[in-house]
C-alpha cells in the first residue's frame, strides 16, 4: 500500500489519508449512491446483505447525511494544513462534483450509457490526494492507464449482475442496452486488452496474475450461466 516507500509507515499523513479513504470518503460516496438508487435497490435481489449494500428508505438514509458531512471536516482541515487550503478545496470540490454527476446527473449519470462506465473514474482522484499528502511524484502513465482499465471493467462487470433489476427501474446503462451476452463479450475484450497491457507494461507477477485470474473468473461466469 505504500508503493515501496517504506518511510510512509511512520508518517501521520499516510495513516490519516488511509483512514479517510477507508471510512469518511467511502461514507460520503456510497451514501450519495444509495440515496440516488433507492428506487433501484428495492427491487434488486443482490442488495440488502452485508456485502452488497443496504436497502433502505430515503428518509432513513438522509439521517446519515449529517454524520457523513461531519466526518469529512477534521480530515479536510488536516489536509488543508498539510497540502494547502486551495488545493484541498479544489480536490474535494472535484470529488463531490463527480459523485453528484454520477448519481444525480440527468444524462451523464450511472443510469445512462456510455458515461456510466467513465464517471466512476473519479476514484482516480484518490491518487493525487495521496501524492500531495505523502510528497510523492505522480504515478507513471501506464499506472494511470491500468487504473482506468480496472475501474471501467469493474463497473461493467457489476452491471452484468443487475441487468434485469436495472431494466425494470428504467435505467439505460451499458449492460442494459447491450444485454448480458454482448456485455460479457465487451467485458472479455476489455480484460484481454488489460492483460496484454499489463504484460507489456509491468514486470510484476501480481498485476499480471490478477488480470489473468479476472479473465478466468469471467470465463467461469459465462460457463455457469446467468444463475
Amino acid at each position: 500500500p505504500t508503493g515501496q516507500y517504506y518511510h510512509l509507515w511512520s508518517q501521520a499523513r499516510f495513516w490519516a489519508g488511509l483512514l479517510y479513504a477507508a471510512l469518511p470518503l467511502n461514507l460520503l460516496c456510497y451514501l450519495m449512491n444509495d440515496l440516488a438508487d433507492v428506487d433501484v435497490d428495492v427491487d434488486n435481489p443482490r442488495k440488502g446483505g452485508v456485502l452488497y449494500g443496504v436497502v433502505a428508505h430515503a428518509a432513513a438514509l438522509r439521517t446519515a447525511v449529517p454524520t457523513a458531512v461531519l466526518a469529512q471536516l477534521p480530515f479536510l482541515a488536516a489536509f488543508a494544513v498539510w497540502c494547502g487550503a486551495l488545493q484541498t478545496l479544489g480536490w474535494f470540490g472535484a470529488v463531490f462534483a463527480v459523485n453528484y454527476v454520477y448519481n444525480f446527473g440527468p444524462r451523464v449519470s450511472s443510469r445512462y450509457a456510455p458515461l456510466d462506465l467513465f464517471c466512476p473514474c473519479g476514484y482516480l482522484l484518490v491518487i493525487p490526494l495521496s501524492c500531495a499528502l505523502n510528497g510523492l511524484p505522480s504515478p507513471s502513465v501506464p499506472t494511470w492507464v491500468h487504473t482506468v482499465f480496472f475501474v471501467v471493467r469493474s463497473q461493467l462487470w457489476i452491471q452484468t449482475f443487475d441487468i434485469e433489476s436495472d431494466r425494470r427501474a428504467g435505467r439505460r446503462n451499458t449492460a442494459v442496452l447491450l444485454g448480458l451476452q454482448r456485455s460479457q463479450l465487451l467485458l472479455g475484450a476489455l480484460l484481454l486488452l488489460e492483460l496484454a497491457f499489463v504484460c507489456t507494461s509491468f514486470a510484476d507477477w501480481g498485476l499480471q496474475s490478477f488480470s489473468a485470474v479476472s479473465l478466468c473468473l469471467l470465463s467461469l461466469q459465462v460457463y455457469l450461466g446467468p444463475q
